[in-house]
This record gives structure tokens, C-alpha cells and sequence, in this order.
């Protein structure tokens, strides 16, 4: 009997909860230390923000890499992070700059304070997304919400930031499944490097420039 795609998708969470479950406590920290020094190096085929660009990131829930200790790295590179915040079931994104600068949230997680300033979709420009796991073809499977997908849509295409799943390396794996509408990747970031995703079979190619 063929798994239908949702029963595949809960399979594959279990087995990356159980995983993350399972890591030494400061392995978020390296893991999400790794990852933005990757994305600050500006090593191709990634380059790197400058001054005055936004950088939106997320809050670990205990297993996914943690970004918070890099919010100085940053600052010095005068980049502007936020951060998710949900307001009846809306996500939305506001600039946080330091560790005093959240709450807790709706959801039992640390979000940015109430008193801190919005940022629109269209202003971000890299999106540093979770994931229970990503694959080679640049397909994220998340919690099964769906909050990143409405924010992405409603963006304008031709607005919308530069998007890196981020995860551990064990959460890249060889098929995520998916469907139309869950938006893919444009690079996947690791602490164990950038993985540049291949096309999904039947899409259009690039033209040459």
C-alpha cells in the first residue's frame, strides 16, 4: 500500500523530532553559529548581506540552530534581523536587535516584543527559514502549518527575499514530499556547507543571459 503524501510527511517529522531529541545541548548553538558565518563570508555561490539590508531569522524551538548569540555579528555588519511573531494565527516579522528585545509568544516560543518595529515582507532581503528536513531539489517540509508559504505568498515575486532553508546536516534528505503549493528553497544552509538545489524534474530551464 503507497503512503499518501501527508502520512509520508508525518513519518519523516517523527524521525527528525526524535534526531534533534537526541543532540548534545550546545550543538543549536554550533550548529547556528555555522550557518551565519557562512552567510556573513559571503562564500559563493551565496554573497553576503551588506549594511543596511534585513535579514529575517527565526527563534529555536530548543532543537533547531540557534541565532540569537550571532545577533552581534550582525550588528557589526549593520544588518537588520527580525524575527517571526504570530498574532492569531497571522505571521507576521519585527526587527529585533538583542536578547531584550523578546517575549515570550503565542506559540510557548520567544518572539519579538510588541513594542518592537514591524518589517513588510517586501523589505526582506534574505529569508532564513526551519525545516524538519530539506532535500536536493530544494523542497522544505515544515511543521505542517503552513505560515511560511501564506507570508511568502502574499509577497509580490519580484520582492521576494533570497530563501535558505536552514537545518541541521542530518535533515537533508534524498525526497521531501510535497505539494504545488509549498514553495522551494533557493539554497539549503548547513553547518556543513551550502547545497545548491537541482530543478525539479520538468521545470523550465533558466534562459542564457
Amino acid at each position: 500500500m503507497v503512503e499518501s503524501i501527508q502520512e509520508q510527511k508525518r513519518e519523516i517529522r517523527r524521525k527528525m523530532r526524535a534526531l534533534r531529541s537526541a543532540l548534545p545541548p550546545g550543538e543549536p548553538m554550533d550548529a547556528g553559529r555555522g550557518i551565519v558565518e557562512a552567510l556573513l563570508s559571503g562564500r559563493p555561490p551565496i554573497a553576503a548581506p551588506g549594511p543596511g539590508s534585513v535579514v529575517a531569522l527565526y527563534v529555536s524551538d530548543g532543537g533547531e540552530p540557534d541565532f540569537i548569540p550571532s545577533l552581534p555579528d550582525f550588528a557589526r555588519a549593520g544588518i537588520v534581523c527580525c524575527f517571526p511573531a504570530f498574532h492569531r494565527d497571522r505571521m507576521e516579522f519585527y526587527a529585533a536587535a538583542q536578547a531584550s528585545d523578546f517575549a515570550v509568544g503565542a506559540y510557548g516560543l520567544y518572539e519579538p516584543a510588541p513594542t518592537t518595529p514591524p518589517i513588510a515582507g517586501a523589505d526582506i532581503g534574505v529569508m532564513l527559514l526551519p525545516g524538519m528536513a530539506f532535500d536536493r531539489r530544494g523542497g522544505r517540509l515544515g511543521r505542517g502549518k503552513g505560515h511560511y508559504d501564506r507570508f511568502l505568498a502574499q509577497i509580490d515575486p519580484r520582492c521576494r527575499p533570497l530563501l535558505l532553508g536552514t537545518c541541521h546536516d542530518f535533515q537533508v534528505v534524498d525526497h521531501v514530499p510535497a505539494n504545488e503549493a509549498d514553495i522551494r528553497m533557493d539554497f539549503v544552509l548547513t553547518p556543513g556547507g551550502v547545497l545548491t538545489p537541482v530543478p525539479p524534474a520538468g521545470a523550465p530551464k533558466a534562459r542564457p543571459e
